[in-house]
């Protein structure tokens, strides 16, 4: 499934809104996202943009009220942008465990009755 959606658009250009508000430390956002679960998400991001448009990206920052989180994340996603291993977490792992989204992507997949492109 993945970059099942994103290759049904063809997209010359991925545009990510960068929010940073979903960091557990975040007292916004409530999510309990770490920054590792952001890094994943934005080398996910970057290689889907290697695979459909020709590496075309760009992050643009939206939110994040946590100085630390938010300031790390924005490192880390320039970290990946160029390809660097290294991640940058003073904050660690959130207190229990990251909200798990793949029951709300199952959901998705369902609604839309996304199948893999044949």
């Amino acid at each position: 499934m993945q970059n099942l959606v994103a290759r049904r658009f063809q997209p010359q250009l991925i545009l990510v809104s960068a929010g940073f508000d979903a960091h557990w430390a975040d007292s916004l956002g409530q999510i309990k996202l770490s920054l590792k679960g952001y890094d994943h998400l934005t080398r996910e991001l970057i290689a889907m943009a290697e695979a459909l448009c020709g590496g075309k990206i760009v992050f643009v920052l939206e939110g994040g009220y946590n100085l630390v989180s938010l300031s790390n994340g924005v490192a880390n996603v320039a970290l990946a942008l160029l390809h660097k291993s290294q991640l940058l977490d003073p904050l660690g792992p959130a207190k229990g465990d990251e909200t798990d989204v793949t029951s709300v992507i199952d959901k998705i997949i369902a609604l839309h009755e996304l199948e893999p492109a044949g």
